[in-house]
């Protein structure tokens, strides 16, 4: 990861923090034998921003909607960490955040895999799709009637049973 590369990586074979052109990728396999290729969420191997060459679209995704650094706040282009790029590509173009402002991220990102495949499934080829949801990753943020579910049920329950078991003090 570009972010965290040590001083002393910088330079070296197998350092590049972006995908090469020594490294075949599983969608240009497949993409080579008649495969639809999909792919929505975080590519974070393009380097600092976009190295030449290396946005999905150039390794063998015939579509794709990426977050191409590490991680954004969920519902908006805002950086999760001051100054850290946040970039958005569809295809091989940068674009703006689809939903910005309004759109949670593994919604959007679910949504825009699920039309790819809807555009062309009549054709009937096999298709390769790849979803790299980043809502595991810091912010943790979530819609708020996700939120909303577990306050004053289950989320206090569990608490509680925490602090019996001495958990918390």
């Amino acid at each position: 990861m570009y972010e965290l590369i040590a001083p002393n990586q910088v330079g070296k074979p197998g350092y590049e923090t972006y995908i090469d052109n020594n490294v075949a990728t599983i969608a240009e396999l497949l993409r080579a034998v008649g495969y639809h290729t999909f792919l929505s969420g975080k590519w974070h191997l393009s380097g600092n921003g976009i190295t030449p060459g290396t946005l999905p679209g150039e390794g063998g995704f015939e579509r794709s909607i990426t977050l191409v650094e590490d991680g954004a706040n969920h519902f908006s282009s805002a950086e999760y960490i001051p100054g850290w790029k946040v970039t958005f590509a569809e295809g091989n173009k940068t674009v703006p955040r689809p939903g910005n402002g309004t759109l949670y991220d593994a919604d959007m990102f679910t949504d825009k895999l699920l039309s790819y495949h809807n555009h062309t499934r009549a054709d009937g080829k096999p298709f390769f799709a790849y979803l790299a949801s980043q809502v595991a990753h810091t912010p943790i943020q979530a819609p708020r009637e996700n939120i909303d579910k577990y306050y004053g049920g289950i989320r206090e329950q569990r608490f509680d049973k925490q602090k019996e078991l001495r958990i918390w003090l």
